[in-house]
């Protein structure tokens, strides 16, 4: 995939982590910054097909979460593969970055939600798909914190991720492009290892009850009906606790921003230009 919006990837260091932290970054940043958060075992340029919808309006950063992507600052185990650890991440990547606006995907949609509980400066937050209430049980839970290293190897291969695509994606098919950039990081036994880890840890959090609150804020929550990794059925009832707007987007599945990416692009900018 080719943009016709200037794509630049950064690298800052963030205390206290040893490692840098990655960003790719789109449009004037004399504009309105939109911090965009992808989720578990995805990196920034999920939002890629975005790029050119939004960056004429926004200046977009699209951060690599602890592990994921071209991250570096989860190097030398010197962040927790848990979701407080990943919550104070994300809060330090804000303080620095100074966003006006927060965009979360499921997993991302969970710290966002976290992190904007505590934020006075947001002036918005959307949470696609969000991980709020993701039931899981104990096999689940079981084979994640024993699965070898060796047997999630296969996650990092484009045949297993082929054979999953249409299990989670309902739009346009990936280029093999887009596909590398999910796989290719995953080839790296560290980061492999963390990603075993944490998604363990968050099957684990996933089984504690979560009472929501409105946020101080806007909020919008933004949900695909043909979601099959987190149910459609729990959108109204997580937007009521957030006493926030609510949005289905019929034809996507679990990722709005890839499955439909011309609605989820006028959706959020709407969003944020409404009063």
């Amino acid at each position: 995939m080719t943009f016709s919006t200037p794509l630049h990837s950064t690298y800052q260091i963030l205390d206290p982590y040893p490692g840098a932290i990655h960003a790719f970054e789109a449009g004037d940043p004399t504009k309105e910054t939109v911090l965009l958060v992808h989720g578990y075992m995805s990196h920034g340029l999920m939002f890629s097909r975005v790029i050119d919808l939004l960056s004429d309006d926004f200046h977009l950063v699209m951060i690599d979460l602890p592990g994921h992507g071209f991250d570096e600052s989860f190097r030398n185990k010197s962040i927790k593969t848990t979701m407080l650890d990943n919550v104070i991440w994300l809060t330090r990547v804000i303080e620095k970055i100074k966003p006006d606006h927060l965009v979360g995907h499921s997993f991302g949609a969970s710290l966002a939600y976290e992190v904007a509980r505590d934020n006075e400066t947001l002036k918005s937050v959307m949470l696609v798909d969000p991980g709020l209430h993701i039931p899981s049980g104990k096999i689940e839970d079981v084979i994640a914190k024993r699965l070898p290293i060796s047997a999630a190897r296969i996650f990092a291969s484009r045949t297993f991720f082929r054979m999953i695509e249409r299990l989670q994606w309902q739009g346009k098919r990936m280029s093999n492009v887009e596909v590398d950039r999910y796989v290719k990081p995953y080839k790296e036994r560290e980061r492999l290892h963390y990603m075993v880890r944490l998604g363990s840890d968050l099957l684990e959090a996933a089984c504690i009850e979560k009472i929501l609150e409105p946020l101080n804020c806007k909020t919008k929550v933004l949900w695909g009906r043909k979601d099959r990794v987190i149910s459609v059925k729990f959108a109204t009832k997580v937007a009521n606790a957030l006493e926030s707007d609510l949005q289905i987007i019929d034809a996507s599945g679990h990722s709005p921003a890839e499955d439909t990416p011309q609605i989820f692009a006028d959706s959020l900018r709407n969003f944020i230009n409404q009063p």
